[in-house]
């Protein structure tokens, strides 16, 4: 469920976007404090979960990945949550908080809005050369990931299904949180604008903080280094002495 941690002085948790994986989060080990904890998610139906069926929502998933974090030493873990995981950012945010020892210092949402109505044709519901069109928009999956049968087969079927969720997804609450929550957009990100990043304010009875970087949907990879300062920035800012 979630990638072994290390011991250290404050942890990231770490919700992937639709179709990613820990995989994708790695480059993260070389832009933070070294005594930074991270788990990442990894989401059922791929990698060492691919026989395990897909969640039936996004908010079943928040609750497993709550009760992942619950069962572990991650102790008041930052949540990063990008595209999709900013949407499951939140509700495992709610799951957390009543519990001290889990409760998140501050909530990271990256590449993501509010939540919007359905779609009058959801992207899931596409034909597969029209979804892997959408895909390739948006910068990430490599020129000819696709053009395998046996990749389609392997890596389109929980992306797809990841679009499900987030397309049929209902807020367990519309109540703001009280967390701060840091926003992260990207300024040419073709999914999502800066203002509606901005809008997301409306989630915190806390501090709102927006960063807005260079790039698409994808900015992360595309700005480590200010990207490193403004994780370390956030992360220092939880460190409270006997964090573990």
């Amino acid at each position: 469920m979630l990638e072994p941690p290390v011991p250290a002085s404050c942890t990231l948790l770490v919700l992937p976007h639709a179709g990613g994986s820990p995989g994708h989060y790695r480059f993260l080990r070389g832009v933070v404090p070294e005594d930074t904890r991270i788990a990442i998610a990894r989401y059922p139906g791929r990698e060492k979960r691919m026989s395990e069926p897909f969640a039936d929502s996004l908010t079943d998933l928040a609750k497993e990945i709550s009760a992942a974090v619950a069962a572990t030493e991650l102790r008041n873990p930052v949540i990063l949550g990008h595209s999709m995981g900013g949407l499951l950012a939140t509700e495992v945010a709610r799951l957390l908080l009543p519990d001290a020892t889990h409760a998140p210092p501050t909530v990271i949402i990256s590449g993501r809005g509010p939540v919007s109505p359905p779609p009058t044709t959801p992207a899931h519901t596409l034909s597969d050369e029209e979804f892997i069109d959408h895909l390739y928009t948006l910068g990430a999956t490599p020129a000819g990931l696709f053009d395998s049968p046996d990749a389609r087969a392997l890596f389109l079927p929980p992306v797809r299904d990841d679009y499900r969720l987030v397309e049929s997804y209902t807020p367990s609450s519309t109540a703001p949180v009280p967390v701060p929550i840091h926003c992260f957009a990207g300024e040419d990100d073709p999914t999502v604008t800066v203002e509606q990043v901005a809008a997301l304010a409306e989630l915190t009875t806390q501090r709102f903080d927006l960063t807005v970087f260079p790039g698409g949907h994808f900015f992360l990879t595309e700005n480590l280094p200010t990207v490193g300062a403004a994780l370390t920035r956030i992360l220092e800012q939880t460190r409270t002495p006997g964090h573990a």
